[in-house]
This record gives structure tokens, C-alpha cells and sequence, in this order.
């Protein structure tokens, strides 16, 4: 199994999860299909750790965001 067909997988069974891609290849092709399937972000090695830092810091804040903006939402459906 390449690393698309695993975040098939995982986006087939855990829709919410945010999944990195990082790979050794940065085609085209690949880094699409990723991104349709519903990768965060493809990052292409060798890392540059202060850029992997950040994507990984801004996928938390957007997982953040998420749970704040459910949260309200689910407040809003209660005092209405």
C-alpha cells in the first residue's frame, strides 16, 4: 500500500483526522490526488523542520478551530 491509498483509508474510516503527507517524491500527480482525498499538506523531503513545525502548528489550530466552532454551533442549537 502506497501513501495515498493509506489516506484513503484513514479519510474512509476517520473523515475528521488531518493527515500530513511526507514523502521522498514531489509528483504532480500524487501530490493532487492527496490533496483531493483530503490531505492537510504534502511535504516533500529532505524536511525543513521549521517549515514541518509550522504546518503541524497550523494544523492544530485548525483542529481548534473546529471543536470552538462546534462547540458554538451546538451552544446556538441549545438556547434556541
Amino acid at each position: 500500500m502506497d501513501g495515498v491509498q493509506a489516506l484513503e483509508q484513514i479519510k474512509e474510516s476517520r473523515p475528521e483526522v488531518l493527515c500530513i503527507m511526507i514523502t521522498a517524491f514531489e509528483d504532480v500527480q500524487t501530490v493532487v490526488s492527496a490533496m483531493k482525498l483530503g490531505a492537510y499538506d504534502y511535504v516533500v523531503k529532505p524536511l525543513h523542520m521549521e517549515a514541518l513545525k509550522t504546518t503541524i502548528q497550523n494544523a492544530l489550530e485548525s483542529i481548534r478551530l473546529r471543536k470552538e466552532v462546534r462547540e458554538l454551533q451546538e451552544r446556538c442549537l441549545l438556547e434556541n
